[in-house]
């Protein structure tokens, strides 16, 4: 009896350390994803060069300091001038705007509507910006994601150790093949994510500039930060686009409108289901489910790691419990949906 109540005390601890604590465990899981990034890239130019494993994820680490010191110089002067622009000419636009629909009647309902709905969207802008609000900040949140991604990269066999000591030894060889049966997915999903996001900055900023839409680069670039996050990205990196083209009449405008919604049709339907494929294979319902129920949950970080994951839970699910626990082999589960 004592046992029992032990065990639900323990369950219920835990339950409550999850639920209090979710913030910190999406960072961690970022932490991780880097980590995988890391690691596989490190492994891929050990493997190509023949080098350590060790010097080959410091050669890692100081080829993406290069890089971003080398973005910085060429394009942080120019990105600086049309970021400045962007904050100036949005609320210009804005103004705009606003003064169109002051000369109808239906723009001045449109109007009212909207002031009256300003304190609910800044409500649920509030709520997914919430994964970023905490005590550090969004730059305390990246330092420690840095720090977890590096220091896992560096040494994951003595983490792992530390995984399957909490295991029983007959069980080790198994948890060890699921470990590294998630962590392939884990790669696959980042490299096809980093793939998706730098198609979705080259299409936006060629788009652009064939409309002749001014600030291209600092557009593109942001259409493709943005595009990690689903749904609230795209739609975040297509207004001050729209914004910027009001100006330069209506049919850029339209054009920049068919242009954003041409991108995000092809990352929808031909990108991000190549990524998710790749990865694991999820079911759309279930991914639409864990998206909004992470970013209802946890803000922008939740939606952005609910596809990571799902998937990762759904491995779990897989091998643990439908093949180990219930003696399914995949065999019968395609006999059973036949």
């Amino acid at each position: 009896m004592l046992i029992a109540v032990g065990i639900l005390a323990l369950a219920f601890t835990l339950f409550l350390l999850l639920w209090y604590a979710y913030q910190v465990m999406l960072v961690t899981f970022a932490g991780l994803l880097l980590a995988v990034f890391l690691h596989g890239v490190g492994v891929f130019i050990q493997q190509k060069l023949g080098l350590g494993y060790s010097l080959s994820l410091a050669l890692v680490l100081l080829a993406g300091l290069l890089i971003l010191a080398g973005l910085f110089v060429l394009i942080a002067p120019t990105l600086g001038e049309q970021v400045d622009e962007i904050t100036t000419e949005v609320p210009k636009a804005w103004q705009e705007i606003r003064q169109s629909l002051q000369k109808t009647n239906l723009g001045r309902l449109v109007l009212r509507e909207g002031q009256e709905a300003i304190p609910r969207q800044r409500e649920i802008w509030s709520t997914l910006a919430g994964a970023f609000s905490t005590t550090l900040g969004a730059i305390g949140n990246l330092l420690i994601i840095l720090f977890i991604g590096v220091y896992l990269a560096a040494n994951p066999g003595a983490y792992m150790r530390g995984l399957c000591a909490l295991i029983p030894r007959h069980r080790q060889k198994r948890f060890t093949s699921v470990v590294n049966e998630i962590g392939n997915s884990l790669w696959s999903w980042v490299l096809g994510r980093l793939f998706a996001m730098g198609v979705i900055t080259i299409l936006t900023l060629v788009g652009l500039w064939l409309i002749g839409v001014r600030l291209a680069l600092a557009l593109s670039l942001s259409a493709g930060v943005l595009n990690f996050i689903p749904y609230i990205g795209p739609l975040a990196s297509a207004i001050p686009a729209l914004l910027i083209a009001i100006p330069q009449g209506l049919k850029t405008v339209v054009w920049v409108g068919v242009l954003y919604s041409a991108i995000q049709g092809i990352e929808s339907y031909l990108l991000t289901p190549m990524v998710d494929k790749r990865a694991v294979s999820l079911p759309p319902a279930l991914t639409i489910t864990t998206q909004v129920l992470f970013g209802s949950v946890a803000g922008i970080l939740g939606l952005a790691l609910a596809t990571p994951m799902t998937a990762v839970a759904v491995i779990l699910v897989e091998r643990l419990y439908v093949e180990d626990a219930l003696g399914k082999a995949k065999d019968e589960e395609r006999k059973d949906e036949g």
